[in-house]
C-alpha cells in the first residue's frame, strides 16, 4: 500500500507542476516519475525503497516558495540569494513581541540593539556589520512598500515599525545584497514583512497583553522594589477583522488590523559618571542615577482587494522617552515618529505568458527628537542657563512603479522581469534648532539651519532566469537608479544554483548593492559642532558568497560563506580650514565656534568583511522543532576590529506541541560573542563588552470551553545586561569618545496575553 500511495502521489506532483510553474520559479528538480511495479523482493528492500522516495517527496514538497529575492515566486532553492523565512506560528510559539525579537531569535546572523536602547535607539545590522545608524543600511519592505523614511533613509524595526505584530502572515529575511531589485539601503538584508489575508485568518480577532518587570540594580540584576523604585508594566491592545464577499460582480477582501502598545518602564540604576559636558538635575552635576522611561505605539494595517485591484494603507505614530540624552532622566527629553504610507496596486495577466504589475505609491513621514542641556558647552552664545534642543525631519513621497514578468515557455525555465520606478520626494529639515531652557528664546546671534530638498528618483531594473539543464538555474540581473541627490549607480547580481538531486542546493553569486546619501545627511547642520556636507556620493558594497543547503523528510540546513567589501562608507571628520569659513561665511557655524570642535559627513570608511553561518531545522518526531543558527564573522576598517561587532553570534529554539493546535511549550535562546566597545587606534586601547545571552520561555494553548481563545505566558532573562553606551563622540572608534557600561532595561520581563478569533 505504501508504494502505491507514494505512486498516485508522485502522479498527482507531475500533473500539478506544470501548472505551479505559471506562479513559481523553475523547481529544483523534475517532476519524478511513477514508481515502477512492484518486483519479487523481500519485504526488508521494499521499506528500504519507500523510505528515499518519500524523503525526496517530502523535500520536494516541504519547500517553502519565496518572493524576495527575485519579486516573483519561485522555490528557496532556486532563489539567487540566501532567504530565512519567518512564519506568523514561529512567532506565536516563541512569544515573539516586535520584529526585531523575531530577527535576533529566529534569524540567521542578524544583530538587534537592545530593544530598550535608550541612548542610541534601536538599530539594525548584518553580514558582520552593526553601525549607529538608525537601520539605514537594511531595508525593510511591508507588502513590497518600503518602510524606510525617504527623508533620512533610517528604519527601526521594534515598536517603531508600525506593523501590528497579529496582522504579519510571514517575515522573509534575503541576507546580502538586494539593490539589484530593491535599489538604496538594501547593502546588509532585505526584510519583507508579508501581511495576512482575509481567506487566511478571516473573522474577528482580538489580542490583550499584559506584561511586568521588576527594577533593576547597577550590575542589571532584578532587585526587590525599594524607595523610588517601580514595577514596569507594559500592556498590548489588538482588534483585527478580515472579510471576503462580492463587490461589483468581483471577488473582493477587507482586513483591517489594529493594535495600540503602552510601556511605562520599570526603574533601573546608570552607574553614576562625573558631571562635565554630561548633565543631570542632581546638585553636583553627575550624570547616572535611578532612571525610567516610557513609550506610546499605536498602530494600523488595512487592506481593500478588489478583483485585481488591491489598496492598503500603514499609519503608526511612535513616541518614547529618552532618560539618557540630554539632561539625565529629564522626561521631557522625547523622540517622535509618524508615517503614513498609502499603496495602491494592480495585477493581471495580460496573457499567458504575461503579468504585469502597477503600483501607485505614496507616503508621509515626520521625525523629531527634543532634549534639555543645563551646560552652555552644547548650547549657543547668549544661552547661558542652558538650551532645548529640537531636531526635526518630514518627508514626503509618490511614486510609479511597473514590473512586466515574462514565462516564455510556461514552465519556469525561462522567465524575464523588467520594470521601472519612478518617485518624486519633498523633505523639510529642521536638523538643530536651539531655544534658552528657561525663556524660550531663539538665539539673537546665531542662524537656526532649516533646509527643503525636492528631489526625484528614476530607476530601470531586469532580471533573467534561465534554466539551460534540469540541474542548473542561472539568475543574472541588473538596475540602474538616477538620483537627483547624488548621481547615477549601477547594481548588478549574477547567481548560479547547482541541483544536482534532490533537496540538495548550491548557490554562488556575486551582487552589489548601494545606499544613497539622504536629504538629511546632505544638508544637516548644527551650528555648534557640524557643517554641510554637498558632494556626498552613494556607499557601495560588493558581496560574493557561496551557499549549501541540504533538505531531507525531517531536517534541513545550510551553511553559507560570504566576503564583503564596503566603500565610500559615510563617516565623520573634522573639517578643513576652508570648510571651516565657508560654514561660517554661510551662517551655518555660531560666531564663536572653534575649528576644533566642526564636523562634517563624507565618504570615508573602507570596510572588509568575512564570514560564514549554518542554520538548521529538525523535525524528529511528530510535534517535536528544533532550529538554531551561529554566525562567525570578521570584520575590519584599515586591518583593525570596528567596534561593536561580535566575532560570533547566533540562536537555538526548541518547540513541542502536544497535539495539533494544542497546548505548546517552546525554549528560545540568543548568543553573542565578546566585543570591542571602544577602540582608541592611535593608543591602542581597547574596552570590551561581555558575551550576552537572552532566554526565552514561552507556553501557548487553547482554553477549554471557548472556541477559538487562546493562552500565551512568556519569560525573558538576560544573563548578561550590560551594554556599551557611547556618552560622546561622533561614533565609538572615534579617539574623543566616552563610554561606560549600563544595564539594558527589562532584565527579566514576563507577560500574560490572550487571544480570540471569532469566526463570523
Amino acid at each position: 500500500m505504501g508504494r502505491i500511495a507514494i505512486a498516485i502521489a508522485l502522479a498527482l506532483l507531475g500533473i500539478a507542476t506544470p501548472a505551479l510553474a505559471q506562479d513559481t520559479a523553475p523547481s529544483p528538480s523534475p517532476a519524478p516519475a511513477p514508481a515502477p511495479a512492484p518486483s519479487p523482493e523481500t519485504d526488508e528492500q521494499f521499506a528500504d525503497e519507500d523510505a528515499v522516495d518519500l524523503e525526496g517527496l517530502s523535500s520536494l514538497l516541504g519547500e517553502s516558495v519565496v518572493t524576495t529575492a527575485s519579486r516573483g515566486a519561485e522555490r528557496a532553492s532556486a532563489a539567487p540569494a540566501s532567504v530565512l523565512t519567518i512564519t506568523a506560528d514561529d512567532i506565536r510559539t516563541y512569544g515573539i513581541r516586535t520584529v526585531e525579537e523575531a530577527l535576533e531569535l529566529l534569524g540567521v546572523g542578524i544583530q538587534t540593539t537592545r530593544v530598550r536602547d535608550y541612548l542610541q535607539g534601536g538599530d539594525l545590522g548584518a553580514q558582520g556589520l552593526m553601525l549607529h545608524d538608525v537601520g539605514r543600511h537594511v531595508l525593510v519592505l511591508l507588502d513590497g512598500q518600503v518602510m524606510n523614511a525617504q527623508d533620512t533613509g533610517a528604519v527601526q524595526v521594534h515598536e517603531g515599525l508600525g506593523v501590528p505584530m497579529e496582522a504579519i502572515d510571514h517575515i522573509e529575511v534575503v541576507l546580502g545584497a538586494g539593490s539589484v531589485m530593491y535599489g538604496s539601503n538594501a547593502m546588509l538584508a532585505v526584510v519583507h514583512i508579508f501581511t495576512r489575508r482575509a481567506g487566511d485568518d478571516p473573522g474577528i480577532h482580538a489580542t490583550a497583553e499584559l506584561g511586568l518587570a521588576p527594577p533593576q540594580g547597577e550590575d542589571g540584576q532584578p532587585t526587590t522594589p525599594g524607595t523610588g523604585d517601580r514595577v514596569g508594566l507594559r500592556y498590548r491592545f489588538g482588534l483585527g477583522f478580515a472579510r471576503a464577499f462580492q463587490l461589483l460582480g468581483s471577488d473582493a477582501e477587507l482586513t483591517i488590523r489594529t493594535e495600540w502598545l503602552e510601556e511605562i518602564s520599570n526603574s533601573y540604576r546608570v552607574p553614576v559618571l562625573p558631571g562635565g559636558t554630561l548633565q543631570s538635575t542632581a546638585p553636583d552635576g553627575t550624570f547616572g542615577g535611578p532612571a525610567e522611561h516610557s513609550l506610546q505605539a499605536p498602530s494600523l494595517v488595512a487592506a481593500l482587494r478588489v478583483g485585481d485591484f488591491r489598496l492598503s494603507v500603514q499609519a503608526s505614530h511612535y513616541a518614547r522617552t529618552m532618560p539618557l540624552v540630554g539632561t539625565f532622566d529629564d522626561p521631557r527629553a522625547q523622540e517622535e515618529r509618524n508615517f503614513l504610507r498609502v499603496d495602491l496596486r494592480h495585477s493581471t495577466l495580460l496573457d499567458a505568458h504575461v503579468s504585469l504589475t502597477t503600483r501607485l505609491y505614496a507616503g508621509l513621514s515626520d521625525w523629531s527628537e527634543r532634549s534639555y542641556w543645563t551646560s552652555p558647552v552644547w548650547c549657543v552664545p547668549g544661552q547661558i542657563d542652558g538650551c532645548s534642543y529640537n531636531g526635526r525631519s518630514r518627508g514626503r513621497y509618490a511614486g510609479l512603479e511597473q514590473q512586466l514578468a515574462i514565462d516564455w515557455n510556461l514552465d519556469g525555465a525561462l522567465v524575464t522581469t523588467v520594470g521601472y520606478d519612478v518617485r518624486g520626494r519633498d523633505a523639510t529639515l529642521r536638523s538643530a534648532d536651539y531655544f534658552d531652557r528657561l525663556t524660550g528664546a531663539a538665539p539673537a546671534t546665531t542662524h537656526l539651519p532649516y533646509a527643503h530638498v525636492v528631489s526625484a528618483l528614476g530607476a530601470i531594473f531586469a532580471q533573467q532566469v534561465w534554466q539551460p539543464i534540469e540541474w542548473l538555474t542561472i539568475n543574472g540581473g541588473a538596475r540602474l537608479d538616477i538620483d537627483s541627490l547624488f548621481g547615477a549607480h549601477v547594481s548588478p547580481r549574477l547567481a548560479a544554483m547547482f541541483l544536482p538531486v534532490d533537496g540538495t542546493t548550491i548557490r554562488l553569486a556575486y551582487s552589489e548593492a548601494f545606499r544613497a546619501p539622504t536629504a538629511y545627511e546632505l544638508n544637516e547642520v548644527d551650528p555648534t559642532y557640524r557643517a554641510r556636507a554637498p558632494g556626498l556620493s552613494a556607499e557601495v558594497a560588493r558581496t560574493g558568497e557561496l551557499e549549501w543547503q541540504q533538505r531531507i523528510a525531517w531536517a534541513s540546513f545550510s551553511l553559507r560563506g560570504f566576503v564583503s567589501f564596503y566603500e565610500g562608507f559615510i563617516d565623520t571628520r573634522a573639517v578643513t580650514d576652508a570648510e571651516f569659513q565657508a560654514a561660517r561665511a554661510a551662517g551655518d557655524i555660531a560666531p564663536t565656534a572653534d575649528v576644533a570642535n566642526i564636523i562634517r559627513w563624507d565618504n570615508l570608511s573602507t570596510l572588509r568583511t568575512i564570514g560564514g553561518s549554518l542554520s538548521f531545522t529538525l523535525h524528529p518526531t511528530e510535534g517535536l522543532t528544533l532550529g538554531g543558527s551561529l554566525a562567525i564573522t570578521d570584520t575590519r576598517r584599515n586591518e583593525q576590529l570596528i567596534a561593536l561587532v561580535p566575532l560570533w553570534m547566533g540562536n537555538a529554539r526548541i518547540a513541542y506541541a502536544f497535539a495539533p493546535n494544542g497546548a505548546t511549550i517552546a525554549l528560545a535562546t540568543a548568543f553573542t560573542g565578546r566585543r570591542i566597545a571602544y577602540a582608541d587606534f592611535d593608543t591602542l586601547q581597547r574596552f570590551e563588552a561581555s558575551e550576552q545571552l537572552d532566554l526565552r520561555a514561552t507556553f501557548t494553548s487553547p482554553l477549554d470551553g471557548i472556541p477559538g481563545l487562546r493562552l500565551r505566558v512568556a519569560f525573558s532573562y538576560s544573563v548578561n545586561p550590560m551594554m556599551p553606551y557611547l556618552l560622546e563622540g561622533p561614533n565609538a572608534d572615534s579617539p574623543s569618545a566616552r563610554l561606560t557600561f549600563t544595564p539594558t532595561p527589562s532584565t527579566l520581563f514576563g507577560f500574560l496575553g490572550l487571544q480570540y478569533d471569532l469566526d463570523p
